[in-house]
């Protein structure tokens, strides 16, 4: 029994989904093929069609590529994951089903029960509550999965013995021009509230990073700025390049590594609205929200409340230095826990979810439809690009695949080989065999 998953950024999602795959495979003998999202479509399109499909998101069947899906794979079940789930008031409108397809054939996982609710309240037949998964992974048996503080500091010279304060900064939408904001004030959002939370983010953005290289003066911190994954780390360093004369030695900017890692290795966790913060707590670590400006109400999470704040360059490094044993991150915490574990523990609901909905896609006998959809290419392509690594496949695919939608610019580190996937797999072997299985179905609010 077979099944594919696609995967959008590595970084947010890969971990989770080979743990997963690790773990349908022991379970229930599920085979479980892993692909990016965009950069794979050509070549699977080009393929046997697959009974279960399992997304990181899925809004619309009008969407790039979701529609290639939709299209080619008729007879297919849609799993959606979605991977982002904790909305500003701005998203609610942005993110909501958008179609009868996707409210009534696609079986959606829920973190939390708000989540849950907001779907069926847009039509969502099929929604089952799994919780959290990826938060889970902070908790034992899973935490000692990732790379240790003493490996990315010999990876990246940095000093184990100095306090580390890892800044995951959140403010994407300073990097959105015009034409973009309008196009997503056409799915329900107000224009004005997009161009406001756009100039809220370009004005912080620049003191952020003053704060941060006024912190990084002192001798005993290491200052770790991580851009989010849909960010250009040549963007961020060009917002630095603009704001500081010379950038102090102990100010890294660094993409690479999962922030599930630099949250474990680090002392404390700093960011604006970053859901970053929500793992900094929940690995019990210090937390600070950073308000350099007034937050936009469009851009204001509830739970933001919970986490203290500083206003001034002053104010933040002087509670960057201090200690307080992840005291300043307890009521985030407890809100945290009672929010996206509620159901249970998330990676085994998760798991046994899906493997319901692979079964019944694999229930129907009858042999799988292909239909027509937008990335026909040469057979020669088709031939040479599954001879070829990531790289070389994608430079392909953009010459010679006319609907071809990998964006490396929005996607820089999410090009990723089997070999990736296999090596996370065994790593995950590794973490768990002494763990004893169990097996917990997801919750369903509303039927298959």
């Amino acid at each position: 029994m077979q099944a594919l998953a696609f995967v959008e950024h590595v970084d947010r999602e890969l971990d989770v989904i080979c743990l997963v795959k690790l773990l349908l495979r022991q379970r229930h003998g599920i085979d479980l093929r892993i692909a990016n999202y965009y950069a794979d479509a050509p070549l699977l399109l080009a393929g046997r069609p697959p009974r279960a499909v399992i997304t990181p998101f899925f809004y619309a069947t009008e969407d790039a590529v979701t529609a290639d899906y939709v299209g080619g794979w008729p007879d297919a079940r849609f799993a959606n994951l979605a991977w982002e789930q904790v909305f500003y008031p701005s998203h609610e409108a942005i993110k909501r089903p958008r179609d009868d397809f996707t409210r009534r054939k696609v079986t959606h996982f829920a973190w939390t029960r708000t989540f849950a609710d907001y779907m069926t309240s847009h039509g969502a037949s099929s929604v089952r509550l799994a919780g959290h998964a990826l938060y889970r992974l902070y908790q034992q048996p899973y935490r000692g999965y990732f790379e240790t503080r003493a490996d990315l500091a010999a990876r990246f010279g940095l000093d184990p013995a100095k306090r580390w304060v890892f800044v995951p900064e959140n403010y994407r939408w300073a990097f959105f021009k015009d034409a973009k904001l309008r196009r997503l004030a056409g799915h329900g959002v107000s224009e004005a509230d997009l161009f406001e939370m756009r100039d809220y983010c370009a004005r912080s953005l620049p003191k952020l990073v003053k704060w941060c290289a006024g912190l990084a003066a002192d001798p005993g911190v290491e200052v770790i700025l991580r851009p989010r994954p849909a960010t250009r780390e040549a963007d961020m360093d060009g917002v630095i390049g603009k704001v500081l004369k010379a950038s102090p030695r102990r100010f890294h900017l660094i993409k690479q590594g999962s922030a599930r890692e630099w949250v474990i290795a680090s002392d404390a966790v700093v960011s604006s609205y970053s859901t970053v913060l929500i793992e900094g707590a929940l690995a019990g670590k210090s937390v600070l929200r950073v308000a350099p400006e007034p937050t936009p109400a469009a851009l204001h999470y509830d739970w933001c409340d919970l986490v203290p704040a500083v206003e001034t360059r002053d104010a933040f490094i002087s509670a960057c230095l201090a200690a307080d044993s992840g005291d300043s991150g307890g009521p985030l915490k407890a809100w945290a826990e009672q929010t996206f574990f509620a159901a249970g523990d998330p990676v085994d609901r998760l798991v046994e979810g899906l493997a319901e909905v692979i079964k019944a896609g694999h229930a129907a006998s009858a042999p799988q439809r292909k239909g027509p959809h937008g990335m026909a290419m040469p057979s020669w392509v088709r031939l040479v690009a599954g001879l070829a690594g990531p790289q070389a496949r994608h430079a392909l695919l953009l010459k010679h695949c006319p609907g071809y939608a990998y964006n490396l610019a929005t996607h820089e580190k999410d090009l990723f080989s089997q070999a990736d996937v296999q090596a996370r797999v065994e790593r995950w072997k590794a973490q768990l065999s002494t763990r004893p299985r169990v097996s917990e179905p997801a919750v369903q609010s509303s039927p298959v």
